[in-house]
C-alpha cells in the first residue's frame, strides 16, 4: 500500500474515487504520483551491518583461533569503527563457540574504582573490596575471571578503555598477563589514559591495531550498504569528502541528508539534491567536544571555522602557538609542516559547521572583518590566500573587483563553480560592469546554467563599449550554443552576425575559431579542418590552444594520428603560458590524447593513462575531466570487450553530464552506454538507452553519428538481426566517409566484417587505411581480409597483434576463427590450441559477452562427444553414461578426454561451468 501523509488510500482506490468535482480526491492522487516518482526518505533507517576492514577482522579472528596471548589493542579517532570492528569480533567468537562477555567504560563509571568491572563480580566480592587492598583486590578480580571461563578461554571486550579508571587498569594488565583470558580493547588515540595502554601494548602484553579512515572504495561499498542501493558518482564523491572516509561522519551524513530530503532513489540509483547535511546527532557530539574550552581557544577556533588554513603568522597575529598546542592535543585542530612552512587547520570540516551555527551574526561579521583585514594588509597573496580573502568578503561585505575576479578565475581551475558564482555575483554587485557580468555568465555556463547565462550574454552584448569585450562575448556564447546546448544553426547565424561587427583581424580569429568547431557538428572534421588550419598557421596566441584542441581532434577523426598527437602537445603548451583561466577544462588535451593513443594502437598505454586521469579527477572533483575520462574508457568496449567496466564507466559518464546539463555530451555518454549494452547482449535495453536521446532534443547531425549508427548495429546483432546490423554498420561507414571521418568509417565496416560480412569490407577498409598512419587500422585490414579468406595464418598473427595492442575482444575473436580455419584445413591439433587460447580470452572478460561474439566449443565436438560432455556436466558418473549410451566405461574415459582438451578444460567442474555452450548444436 502506498500511503500520503496520513491517508491510507492505495493508488488504484485513489484514482477510483477521482471525479471531475472531486478535488480533495485529487489532490491526494497527485501528492501519491510524486511519492510514486521521489519516494519518501525522512523515515527511512539506514541498514545495519558490519561493512569493509577484511585485514583487520582477519587479524583479530586468527589470534582468537590461535590462542593468542594477551589480547589486541584497537586505536583510532573517534567514528573510524572501533567499537564496530570489536563487535563484529566477538560475535565472531560466539560463533566459533568462545565464551564472551562485553563491557563498557563510561565517564560515570570512571570515578568509581573497578566500577566498569562491577557486571562481572558478585556481591561477596564487591563487600571484600572494602578490606582488600588494590593490589589484592586486582588480582580477585582476574582469579573470578579465570573460573568464569572455567576450562576454556574466555574473550573479554572493553569498549572505550580510555575511561578505565587506575585500579581497572590495573585489572586489564594482570588479565592480559594471564592465559585464559583474551582481551579486546578499544581506546580513542588522544584520551588521558590512552598512555598507560600503549605502554601494555609495548611490553608486548597486548597487540597494537589502528584504524585509520576508510579507503575509497570502502566507503562507497559502505554507503550503499547503509542506503541497500547504488549511489551515483557525484554523491559517492561527495560524501567520501565530506566525511574523509570516517564512518560515523559518513552515515550520519547520510541520515541527515535522508531526515532533510536531499536523497532521492530515482532509476534505481541514489542521488543528493544540493548539498549533504549534517544529522543532529553529529552536531551534539562536536558541541559536547567543544564545551570548556577557554575564551582563546574558542576565539582561535571560530577563525579557523571561517578559513580553511591559517599561517604560523597568522595564529601569532590574532592568538599563541601555545593555544594552537594546546587544541592540537586535544584533538580539535592539526598542523602541517610544508617547505619550513607551518599552517594549522580545523581537525575535521564539521568541526567549523557546528562552530559557525554557534555564532551570532555580529560575531561572525567581527571575526570575518578582521581576517579579511588582515588579508588585505599583505603586499602579495597566494592563490590559497586570494581564495580565503574572497570568501571573507562574500560575508562580511566589501572587497576588490581584482580580487573578486582572480578568485573566481581560482575557484573555476579548482573546480569549485560555487564559490566562483558567488565572487561573480560579488563583482557584479561592486560595479564590476560589463566585464564582471561576462564572468558571471562564463560561471553559469560551467555551471550548466545556460538559459540564464545566455540573458547574462545578451546583456553584455548590448553594452559591450570594445570589440575586444564583444569578442570575448560572442566567443562565450557561441560555446555553450554550440558546444554544451547543441543549437548549431542559431551559433552559426549568431557567429556571422558578430564576425560582420568586428574589424580588428586578431579579435576576429576568435569568432572564426569558434565557428570553424561548428562545422565539426553539421559538415565533419574535414570541414572542420579546413577552416582551422589558417589560424594555426598564423600563431594565433591565446586562441591557440582552442584551435588546437579542435585541429587534434579533427585530425583524430581522420585518421591523421600522429599530427593529432603533435598538435595535442602544442595546445596543452599553449594553455599552460596562459595566465587565465581558458574557456575549456585544463585536462582536455590529456583526454584527447587518451583517444589518439588507443586509436593509434596504444590502447594499453591510454587505458592506464585514462585511469590514472579519473583518479585525479574524481579526487579533484574535476566534474567535466571526470566525465572525459569515464566517457573514453567506456568507449573501448567495441575492441576491448569488459562490459562491466565499460557499462560503469558509461553511467559514470551519464550521471556526470546530465548533472553539469550539457546535452551534447550527455549524448555521447548515452551512445556509449547503448554499446556497451548491446555489447554484454541486452540489445532491447540498448535500443532503449538511444530512444533518450529524443529526450535531450541533441541535433541528429551531431559529429558522433557513425557512433550512433554503430550503437544501432550492436543492437541487433545482440538481438540476432545480423541483416539489420549490416545494414547500420554501412550507414554508419557512408556518413563517415562523406564527412572526412575516417575513423567512424573504419570501426563501422570493420563491425560489419566482424559479423560475418567480410568480403564487402574488404576492398572499403583498404582505401581507408591507405589514408592513416594507425597501426590498429592496418590490424583492423588484416583481419577483414583473414576473415573473408579464411586465411589461419593471418588470423593467428592478427589476434596476436590485438592481444599486444590490448584490443582483447578482438584478439579472442580473431582466434576463435583462426580455430575454425585450421579446423576445416585439417589441422585439428593446431585448431584445438587455438580454440584454448580463445577460450581464455574470453575467459578474462570482465563482464558479459553474449555466445555471438563467444567461440562456439561445441562446433569442435562430434554428435558422440556432445552427448558424452552433456551428461558428465549433468554430474553423471562415467559407470552411468556408459549404461546410458551402451558404451564401455573406457571408452566414456576417453570421450571425456578428448572433450576436455577441445574445450581447453582438465576436469567436470569446468565442464558443468559451461552450462549453455554444451547445448548448441553439434557439427553436422
Amino acid at each position: 500500500m502506498i500511503v500520503a501523509h496520513e491517508g491510507c488510500l492505495t493508488l488504484r482506490e485513489a484514482f477510483a474515487q477521482v471525479t471531475p468535482d472531486n478535488g480533495e480526491v485529487v489532490d491526494t492522487v497527485l501528492q501519491l504520483l510524486r511519492h510514486v516518482l521521489r519516494p519518501y526518505t525522512p523515515g527511512m533507517e539506514l541498514a545495519d551491518g558490519f561493512v569493509g576492514r577484511p585485514t583487520e577482522l582477519l587479524t583479530l579472528t586468527q589470534m582468537m583461533d590461535t590462542l593468542h596471548p594477551g589480547g589486541v589493542l584497537i586505536t583510532g579517532p573517534t567514528g573510524v569503527g572501533k567499537s564496530r570492528l570489536a563487535t563484529e569480533a566477538i560475535r565472531r567468537a560466539e560463533v566459533q563457540g568462545l565464551r564472551t562477555r562485553v563491557v563498557r567504560a563510561s565517564i560515570a563509571s570512571r570515578g568509581i574504582p573497578l566500577g566498569v568491572f562491577s557486571s562481572l563480580s558478585n556481591q561477596g566480592l564487591a563487600q571484600l573490596g572494602a578490606t582488600l587492598t588494590a593490589t589484592e583486590l586486582a588480582d580477585l578480580y582476574v582469579e573470578t575471571q579465570r573460573v568464569a571461563a572455567e576450562s576454556g578461554r574466555l574473550v573479554l571486550m572493553v569498549d572505550d578503555a580510555h575511561l578505565l579508571d587506575d585500579m581497572s587498569l590495573l585489572v586489564v594488565e594482570r588479565l592480559a598477563a594471564s592465559d585464559h583470558v583474551f582481551l579486546i580493547l578499544t581506546a580513542r588515540s588522544s584520551e588521558d589514559k590512552f598512555p598507560a595502554l600503549t605502554e601494555m601494548a609495548s611490553r608486548g602484553l597486548l597487540t597494537s591495531l589502528t584504524l585509520g579512515p576508510l579507503e575509497r572504495t570502502e566507503a562507497y561499498t559502505l554507503a550503499e550498504h547503509s542506503l541497500n542501493g547504488e549511489i551515483d558518482s557525484s554523491l559517492a564523491r561527495q560524501l567520501y569528502e565530506s566525511s574523509e572516509g570516517n564512518p560515523l561522519l559518513l552515515r550520519e551524513f547520510l541520515r541527515g541528508s535522508l531526515e532533510s530530503e536531499r536523497l532521492a532513489l530515482t532509476e534505481g540509483t541514489w542521488r543528493l539534491e544540493g548539498e549533504l547535511n549534517a544529522s543532529a546527532r553529529i552536531r551534539e557530539v562536536v558541541d559536547v567536544r567543544l564545551r570548556g574550552l577557554d575564551k582563546s581557544a574558542v576565539e582561535l577556533l571560530e577563525l579557523l571555522a571561517m578559513v580553511d588554513t591559517l599561517t604560523k603568522d597568522a595564529v601569532e597575529h590574532f592568538s599563541n602557538i601555545d593555544t594552537l598546542k594546546a587544541l592540537e592535543e586535544h584533538g580539535l585542530i592539526k598542523t602541517t609542516l610544508t617547505r619550513r612552512r607551518l599552517s594549522a587547520s580545523l581537525a575535521h570540516p564539521i568541526y567549523g559547521d557546528v562552530l559557525r551555527s554557534n555564532m551570532s551574526g555580529l560575531r561572525t561579521h567581527l571575526v570575518t572583518q578582521s581576517l579579511a583585514e588582515y588579508y588585505e594588509s599583505k603586499s602579495e597573496l597566494t592563490d590559497d590566500a586570494c581564495l580565503q580573502l574572497a570568501s571573507l568578503r562574500l560575508i562580511c561585505g566589501g572587497g576588490q573587483y581584482a580580487t573578486m575576479e582572480r578568485a573566481v578565475n581560482l575557484a573555476l581551475s579548482r573546480h569549485d563553480s560555487n564559490l566562483a558564482l558567488e565572487c561573480a555575483d560579488s563583482a557584479v554587485e561592486n560595479g564590476g560592469g560589463v566585464q564582471a557580468h561576462m564572468l558571471r555568465a562564463r560561471v553559469l555556463a560551467k555551471r550548466g546554467e545556460f538559459e540564464e547565462a545566455d540573458r547574462e550574454i545578451a546583456g553584455c552584448l548590448e553594452l559591450t563599449t570594445s570589440e575586444e569585450q564583444l569578442a570575448e562575448a560572442a566567443v562565450l556564447r557561441l560555446d555553450f550554443l554550440a558546444f554544451y546546448q547543441g543549437h548549431v544553426d542559431d551559433a552559426l547565424q549568431f557567429a556571422a552576425e558578430v564576425e560582420t561587427r568586428i574589424t580588428d583581424g586578431r579579435l576576429k580569429q576568435y569568432v572564426t575559431a569558434r565557428r570553424a568547431g561548428t562545422l565539426l557538428h553539421t559538415d565533419g572534421p574535414k570541414a572542420a579542418a579546413d577552416a582551422i588550419q589558417p589560424l594555426l598557421a598564423a600563431e594565433t596566441g591565446e586562441v591557440e590552444s582552442w584551435a588546437c584542441m579542435l585541429a587534434a581532434w579533427c585530425h583524430l577523426r581522420l585518421g591523421k594520428f600522429s599530427e593529432a598527437y603533435a598538435t595535442t602537445y602544442r595546445g596543452e603548451a599553449a594553455q599552460n603560458a596562459h595566465s587565465y583561466t581558458t574557456d575549456w577544462y585544463p585536462e582536455v588535451h590529456l583526454v584527447e590524447r587518451c583517444y589518439i593513443d588507443a586509436g593509434a594502437g596504444r590502447i594499453e598505454a591510454s587505458r592506464a593513462a585514462a585511469q590514472i586521469g579519473l583518479a585525479k579527477a574524481e579526487a579533484e572533483g574535476a566534474h567535466e575531466a571526470y566525465g572525459g575520462y569515464s566517457l573514453f574508457l567506456s568507449s573501448l568496449t567495441q575492441d576491448c570487450g569488459h562490459t562491466d567496466d565499460a557499462l560503469r564507466n558509461a553511467e559514470a559518464a551519464r550521471s556526470t553530464y546530465r548533472q553539469l546539463r550539457v546535452p551534447v555530451y550527455l549524448s555521447d555518454a548515452i551512445v556509449h552506454h547503448a554499446i556497451a549494452l548491446a555489447m554484454a547482449g541486452h540489445g532491447d535495453e540498448a535500443l532503449d538507452s538511444l530512444e533518450t536521446l529524443a529526450d535531450i532534443g541533441t541535433p541528429d547531425y551531431w559529429y558522433f553519428s557513425p557512433e550512433l549508427h554503430q550503437a544501432r548495429a550492436w543492437a541487433s546483432v545482440a538481438k540476432g538481426l545480423s541483416q539489420q546490423a549490416k545494414t547500420h554498420f554501412i550507414e554508419g561507414a557512408q556518413i563517415g566517409t562523406r564527412t572526412g571521418d575516417l575513423l567512424g568509417a573504419l570501426n563501422s565496416w570493420h563491425g560489419c566484417a566482424r559479423i560475418g560480412y567480410p568480403r564487402q569490407a574488404v576492398e572499403p577498409i583498404r582505401r581507408l587505411v591507405r589514408q592513416t598512419d594507425s597501426d590498429l587500422a592496418r590490424m583492423r585490414l588484416d583481419h577483414t581480409i583473414g576473415l573473408a579468406s579464411q586465411d589461419a595464418g593471418i588470423l593467428q598473427t592478427v589476434s596476436e597483434q590485438f592481444a599486444s595492442a590490448g584490443a582483447d575482444l578482438l584478439a579472442a575473436e580473431a582466434a576463435v576463427a583462426a580455430a575454425k580455419a585450421l579446423q576445416r584445413d585439417g589441422s585439428t591439433r593446431a585448431a584445438e590450441n587455438w580454440h584454448r587460447r580463445a577460450t581464455a580470452l574470453f575467459r578474462q572478460q570482465r563482464g558479459a559477452i553474449p555466445t555471438v561474439w563467444k567461440p562456439r566449443l561445441v562446433l569442435d565436438l562430434t554428435k558422440a562427444e556432445t552427448d558424452t560432455a552433456t551428461l558428465a556436466a549433468q554430474g553423471k558418473s562415467n559407470a552411468d553414461i556408459a549404461n546410458i549410451l551402451n558404451l564401455s566405461v573406457r571408452t566414456v574415459e576417453n570421450r571425456l578426454q578428448r572433450v576436455y582438451v577441445k574445450l581447453g578444460i582438465n576436469n567436470r567442474q569446468a565442464l558443468a561451468a559451461l552450462g549453455e555452450g554444451l547445448d548448441a548444436p553439434p557439427n553436422p
